[in-house]
C-alpha cells in the first residue's frame, strides 16, 4: 500500500492527468511485476464531472427533511 499511496502522491505533485496518471500506474504495476500478473486485481479510475444539476465535489448538499 505504501508503494501505491507514493506513485499517487507524486503523480498529483506533478499534476498528471487522471488518464495518464492510470497509464503510468498500470505501467509500473507491470514493471514491478516483469510483466507477469499473479494475481487479480482491478483498478478504477473515476473521473468527477459535475453538471445537469448535479451538485460537485466541493457542494454542499443537505439532508433530506
Amino acid at each position: 500500500m505504501d508503494r501505491l499511496t507514493d506513485f499517487v502522491s507524486r503523480a498529483l505533485a506533478d499534476q498528471f492527468s487522471a488518464p495518464e496518471t492510470m497509464r503510468r500506474l498500470v505501467h509500473a504495476i507491470l514493471q514491478h511485476q516483469q510483466d507477469a500478473l499473479q494475481d487479480d486485481a482491478t483498478a478504477v479510475l473515476v473521473h468527477w464531472q459535475p453538471g445537469a444539476g448535479m451538485p460537485g465535489p466541493d457542494d454542499v448538499v443537505a439532508p433530506p427533511d
